[in-house]
């Protein structure tokens, strides 16, 4: 009986703990987020969300015999593929002051002197003031666990257009409409990121979900997939107001 309510007691706690998390954005100022809050905005929380792809490997060698097997998970150990995408709504305030927050860390803002932080200051304001009445922006950040994947996931999103995204992405209102993506930006180089812009509907419902949706492309063994994303716009209240 005391184990079972030791149980307990830690299971409360657990999610005592994840729940102060996950409303860090109501209980202080985005000056003071965390890098880890910063990241649990985008990827676990009502304005983030992350999808894992992952796909066992059919074939592995028997290291004692040099069979092969068909199950996963002998072997050698070589890791399943597996692909990630975080998929998050820029557009939405405490997001792009969790950005404004990122840039704050990465640049060391409480370190700089005064000259510097007035230009950071003027410079992400600009940012924050800018007007998004009109349309929803969705950013993307992909990964993947083997270099083989990474680089034709790569291959694949540097080389979309907005013309061909227009057949790969939408974006459905919670009446079911649904809206071609108006724009698109990928990240050249290194950069594993890609932003859709959608059209803004003029409902301001606060009830429903808006969905988010694109083709993965088919790489190696993860084969075609299409990764969707719901928002609950009720969950999306910021500041007293919904925020997408």
């Amino acid at each position: 009986m005391k184990r079972i309510l030791f149980v307990v007691g830690v299971l409360l706690v657990a999610g005592l703990t994840v729940s102060a998390l996950s409303e860090f954005w109501a209980d202080k100022p985005y000056t003071k987020w965390s890098a880890k809050d910063v990241r649990h905005l985008l990827g676990e929380s009502p304005w983030g969300k992350t999808t894992t792809l992952r796909t066992p490997i059919i074939k592995q060698v028997h290291r004692e015999t040099g069979q092969f097997s068909s199950l996963a998970g002998e072997g050698e150990g070589v890791p399943d593929p597996t692909i990630e995408y975080a998929v998050y709504l820029r557009t939405a305030r405490p997001v792009r002051e969790g950005l404004v927050r990122q840039a704050q860390i990465d640049q060391k803002y409480e370190q700089m002197d005064d000259a510097g932080k007035k230009a950071f200051d003027a410079t992400w304001s600009n940012f924050l003031a800018a007007d998004v009445s009109d349309k929803i922006i969705v950013q993307v950040q992909y990964s993947a666990n083997t270099s083989d994947i990474d680089r034709q996931l790569m291959d694949f999103w540097q080389t979309q257009t907005a013309a061909t995204m227009q057949n790969l992405s939408a974006l459905t209102w919670p009446d079911g409409q649904r809206f071609a993506p108006i724009a698109f930006w990928v990240a050249k180089g290194a950069g594993r990121e890609f932003q859709l812009a959608f059209p803004r509907p003029k409902d301001n419902r606060e009830d429903g979900a808006i969905s988010v949706e694109f083709q993965n492309p088919n790489v190696k063994v993860e084969g075609n997939s299409r990764i969707y994303t719901k928002f609950q716009l009720k969950d999306l209240k910021y500041a007293g107001k919904v925020s997408f």
